[in-house]
């Protein structure tokens, strides 16, 4: 919609009335009230007849009727017809918000915003409250103006054009061409507060009533007050607050201007005395969306904590009004209790953050938006242990911190600084990311306690942690009895030079690493010399590791997890970064970093990955993970290993005081694995397949994956949906997997707004004929996603891209993780297929934000952004460009698509593509699903799903196949 700008001053506020001669009327009386009988709007029936001066803030005082609109601050102006939706707005129920009558809605300008949250958040001028009785109350968005006299509209808006488009410049004619314009939804213009816009229309009333005490030739306007998140609020609330500022007499010339037209004439005026005084409450979900028959105790206000009332159909409890002479703004304390246990209460738009009940300071005349999140609806319930004497992960965990950390460099520099602290006193006070202090700190004195607990599907003991520097060069060399042939391992960057000296200081370090499968023995890369490495007995001190072969027949330990112990306390690292050379890269994917020599290759095309690093209670999860799976590794107490010992109750992480992470640490542990005697046989631990599917399914707005591979379809639905006359009514036969569930949300009823996916352009897997499996595979899922939408539909939802560094090069992407609707976030080792899934070990954590900013959850939203940022190239600022999941999409959209001038990182998907290895010579024979050995080698091998048995012959046979 096109628009037209004028100059705008600071906050000013009006009442959407003239206000009438002090003493007489009534002049205003309420017909339906907001809240009662399901009503989300206000009626005001006005006296036809009665007239008063109102002195504009430039220009002449005048008479006018006081059903003459006014606007109540400076905001665009727009026209809705009868009958017609409001754009971005809807209903208390979702619905669209459909007028009945001409409308104008009046949008609050953009820079008056902070104004106006501040005066929602303090309540009242007159009351200090504290922290528990700050924010929590709606902040103006948009009003509408309800059934508009359509004769006199017209003159009222041409007076508005014309303060922006005066003559000599514009002519009469032009401005009459843009009135109709404006009538037809074509443009909207500025309304400065206190300008008129009209008069509440004549007529009949239609369906609605007169109210008693409005005479037969009143007249009706109709108002809805939206909040900033566009939710319906009670305009009455809304006119009281206004009020509420002329008693300010402090600063008398600052509420003179803020105040139009007077002071005087909001104080006196009679329209706030029409709706009742009172305590709403409005209970909305973590989408925003009111939540009707919502169960809760409000001691004192309801009884005591066990007694329970309940929203009505709009989501909202309506205290009972005041008596008269009763003082709005007095205090009192409130317990909000909800009778759901998994509830978390915060307050919207803003909120430190979230618990089980929420104590509030209330105004007796007040307005409180909940947000209430059911933690239980978004952290799937677990899968028993095999006995009830195995120690469970935790269905959920609260007061964590959880730290994302995007790209190596910045893990590593996190990772290294822990584990330097198990042993040495490092100050990194001042240390630049990727930095090492200039003097090694002193050997700490107690190490007693201190633990390094690695699962890990490879790790490179020359790995250099820190930015590239003193030390790491030359690059030290071992054979595959981990005896040194070139250089040594040094302790201020090297990943073994810091396990070895964390072992010689009495730290208890353990490794759970994979025996790497691999056609040609590589100790570098294998884990047999790293194994050996940590477990090498020096001065009567060694470390214990494991190179862990038990699993399914092709299986694989995945995970990639840190456990540490150290002079600050007790954190983990969880996600998709292993601890192995090829990972250390920066945001910016820079060609020719020399900070990469000691992780990767600097002149290769990059590595897009990411990682977390927890504080709190979580950490206990992520190490029960590993002390489970070590204490049932047959080698555990062999060879001078022993078993990780239990926790004491005096060890017990508390929450952390102010931090507002909820956290699921969820994993995959395969079944038919008699050594994992901690899962069920039966089904395993399946956790983070429930995990992802069950938050795709709860997605209301968008999905955004990162992830290396994209296969968890289901073959035989994925031919069926092909086959099918009416694909858009298809019901696959397993809809327990990624794509069935993304499909369904994007394809089924009422479907999200859109779903964005980041893969790698080039595979690289080894040998190469998996690499065609997989790009065929990928294809697939991406086809069965929006198979039987128009090619507009599936452009308007569905984005596939690629990384692309500065100099054309893709990075490869490695992330595996997930953000729905700016709620949850996953970040972790799981790929989106059947093997990580299902098959191997893997771990990933989960985490829903207790904070709130702007209505939504700070962590999911905040990692979404900044990997938005990256990728578009925005630089630190940008992020704020990008905050607007849907604005944010078309960025990407635009940007892959090749219309986006700017620079940026991103390249379009192109299912054609199968990499540049395998179109030349000597290449392996093109993936063909007809062939049943193609076939085998895909479920056997590729990606197997562990729900059904594994069969040794076949899987060897696709094992010698493949390679």
């Amino acid at each position: 919609m096109a628009e037209f700008s004028g100059n705008v001053h600071d906050l000013e506020l009006a009442m959407p009335f003239p206000a009438p001669v002090v003493g007489g009327g009534p002049y205003f009386v309420a017909g339906r009230k907001f809240g009662t009988d399901g009503s989300d709007l206000l009626d005001v029936w006005i006296d036809d007849a009665e007239q008063n001066t109102f002195d504009p803030p430039d220009g002449p005082p005048a008479d006018l009727h006081i059903r003459t609109l006014i606007a109540c601050t400076h905001g665009w102006l727009s026209f809705v017809a009868a009958g017609q939706p409001v754009p971005g707005l809807v209903r208390r129920d979702g619905s669209p918000l459909i007028v009945a009558d001409a409308t104008l809605v009046l949008e609050v300008w953009s820079t008056l915003r902070g104004s106006l949250d501040r005066m929602a958040e303090d309540g009242s001028y007159f009351v200090e409250l504290t922290a528990t009785g700050r924010g929590g109350r709606p902040a103006l968005g948009h009003l509408l103006y309800e059934n508009v006299d359509l004769q006199t509209l017209d003159t009222a808006i041409e007076a508005l054009i014309a303060e922006s488009r005066p003559d000599p410049f514009f002519s009469a004619a032009d401005r009459a061409a843009m009135v109709q314009s404006f009538r037809a939804g074509e443009i909207r213009i500025l309304a400065r507060a206190g300008r008129i816009l009209g008069e509440a229309a004549a007529g009949d009333p239609g369906p609605v009533p007169v109210p008693t005490g409005a005479g037969v030739s009143w007249r009706r306007a109709t108002f809805r007050a939206a909040d900033r998140l566009g939710q319906l609020y009670d305009p009455g609330f809304l006119f009281r607050r206004i009020q509420d500022l002329a008693d300010i007499v402090e600063v008398p010339l600052l509420v003179e201007k803020s105040l139009i037209p007077s002071r005087a004439a909001v104080k006196d005026h009679s329209l706030p005395q029409i709706t009742e005084r009172r305590l709403i409450l409005d209970w909305r979900d973590e989408f925003g969306r009111p939540v009707p028959n919502a169960r809760f105790a409000l001691p004192p206000a309801t009884g005591g904590a066990t007694d329970f009332v309940t929203t009505d159909a709009a989501g909202l409890w309506l205290g009972p009004a005041l008596a008269g002479g009763a003082d709005p703004r007095a205090i009192s304390g409130l317990v909000l209790i909800p009778e759901a246990p998994g509830i978390r209460l915060g307050t919207l738009p803003d909120s430190p953050g979230s618990a089980a009940s929420l104590e509030r300071e209330q105004m007796a005349d007040d307005y409180l938006i909940v947000s209430a999140i059911d933690l239980e609806q978004w952290f799937p319930a677990r899968i028993p242990p095999s006995s009830p004497s195995v120690e469970p992960l935790r269905r959920f965990s609260e007061g964590n911190r959880v730290t994302a950390l995007i790209d190596g460099r910045r893990t590593y520099s996190m990772i290294s600084r822990a584990l330097r602290r198990t042993f040495r006193d490092d100050d990194f006070t001042g240390v630049a990311e990727g930095g090492i202090p200039g003097q090694e700190g002193p050997a700490l004195a107690d190490t007693d306690g201190n633990r390094i607990y690695v699962a890990g599907w490879k790790l490179s003991p020359e790995l250099w942690l820190p930015d590239f520097g003193p030390g790491a060069d030359p690059v030290p060399d071992y054979d595959a009895q981990a005896v040194m042939t070139a250089g040594a391992f040094d302790p201020r960057g090297h990943l073994m030079g810091m396990l070895r000296a964390a072992i010689a200081a009495g730290v208890d370090v353990r490794a759970l690493l994979w025996r790497q499968q691999q056609e040609t023995p590589d100790h570098h890369s294998d884990n047999t010399a790293a194994v050996l490495f940590v477990n090498r007995e020096e001065a009567g001190l060694r470390g214990q590791a494991i190179l862990d072969a038990v699993g399914r027949t092709v299986g694989s330990h995945h995970q990639k997890t840190l456990v540490v112990q150290n002079a600050d306390g007790r954190l983990a690292f969880v996600g998709g970064i292993d601890l192995a050379l090829g990972r250390w890269d920066t945001q910016e994917h820079i060609p020719g970093d020399e900070r990469a020599r000691g992780g990767r290759d600097p002149v290769g095309e990059g590595w897009h990955d990411t990682h977390v690093m927890i504080e709190g209670p979580a950490v206990e999860d992520v190490e029960t993970n590993f002390r489970q799976r070590w204490n049932a590794h047959p080698d555990a107490a062999i060879g001078g290993r022993t078993t990780v010992p239990a926790r004491s109750p005096a060890e017990v992480l508390d929450p952390i005081p102010e931090a507002s992470h909820f956290v699921q640490i969820n994993r995959t542990v395969p079944p038919g694995v008699p050594h994992f005697s901690f899962a069920d046989p039966v089904r395993g631990d399946p956790g983070a397949r429930l995990a992802r599917v069950n938050a795709i399914r709860r997605a209301r707005r968008f999905v955004y994956i990162e992830e290396q591979y994209l296969t968890m379809f289901d073959q035989q639905d994925y031919d069926a949906l092909l086959a099918s006359p009416n694909p858009l009514d298809f019901v696959p036969g397993d809809p327990d997997t990624v794509a069935a569930a993304l499909r369904a949300r994007l394809v089924g009823p009422d479907p999200i707004d859109f779903a964005a996916i980041l893969i790698p352009r080039e595979l690289g897997e080894d040998p190469r004929f998996a690499d065609g499996v997989l790009y065929e595979l990928r294809k697939r899922f991406i086809r069965f996603l929006t198979h039987g939408l128009s090619d507009q539909l599936v452009r308007d939802r569905l984005l596939v891209f690629h990384l692309r560094n500065s100099t054309g090069q893709f990075p490869y992407v490695h992330a595996k993780n997930m953000v729905v609707d700016d709620i949850w976030a996953s970040i972790g080792s799981s790929n989106t297929g059947y093997r990580s899934l299902t098959y191997d070990t893997e771990l990933n954590c989960d985490v829903v934000d207790g904070q709130i900013v702007r209505g939504v959850r700070r962590y999911a939203r905040n990692l979404r952004v900044e990997q938005w940022r990256e990728h578009l190239r925005l630089g630190p600022g940008g992020g704020p460009i990008v905050l607007d999941p849907r604005r944010g999409f078309e960025l990407l959209r635009a940007a892959a698509e090749g219309g986006l001038a700017r620079p940026h990182g991103l390249a379009p998907y192109d299912p054609a593509y199968i990499g540049e290895d395998l179109t030349l010579p000597g290449a392996p024979p093109r993936y063909d699903p007809a062939n049943p050995n193609h076939e085998i080698v895909r479920t056997h091998l590729i990606d197997p799903d562990a729900r059904r048995p594994d069969d040794p012959l076949l899987d060897y046979f696709a094992l010698i196949g493949l390679i």
